[in-house]
């Protein structure tokens, strides 16, 4: 990938630390963004929708040997009815984030918000949020 002078970089749509070590953002990054995640030394970048990274984008994995782990992919299912996503990729995306091993570690997903949001609330839950404080969150990231 052809380097970028500084001045180019772009925060990725939709980031966000999540906690220290993790981060979130929109899975749709351009060459400017894809220059920011430098700044993190990500270890491991974990995909929650089923469209795979773009090509720079995984070139960009591969080049710094970042673990690329696209959950989206091996968990879909199509007839979910009233889900956002299914209870195995949450299940399995919690694992993988809470697996220190992993960190520092970047979620995305196609828009930044859904499937990650989903994580990321039931991750808060798990650290004993009040409900209200996670809806809070959820509505603060799509805006």
């Amino acid at each position: 990938m052809k380097e970028l002078p500084d001045y180019f970089v772009q925060v990725p749509e939709a980031f966000a630390l999540v906690e220290e070590g993790v981060y979130r953002c929109s899975g749709v990054l351009s060459g400017e963004q894809i220059k920011y995640l430098d700044t993190l030394s990500l270890k491991t970048v974990l995909i929650l929708s089923v469209e795979g990274p773009s090509r720079a984008f995984s070139q960009y994995l591969k080049s710094k040997g970042i673990r690329r782990i696209h959950l989206g992919m091996t968990r879909w299912q199509s007839n979910l009815g009233w889900k956002p996503v299914s209870e195995e990729l949450i299940k399995d995306a919690l694992e993988c984030l809470l697996n220190k091993a992993n960190h520092p570690l970047l979620i995305v997903c196609s828009s930044g918000v859904r499937e990650t949001g989903t994580l990321v609330g039931c991750l808060r839950k798990l650290q004993h949020w009040n409900f209200n404080s996670i809806v809070y969150e959820v509505k603060w990231q799509r805006t």
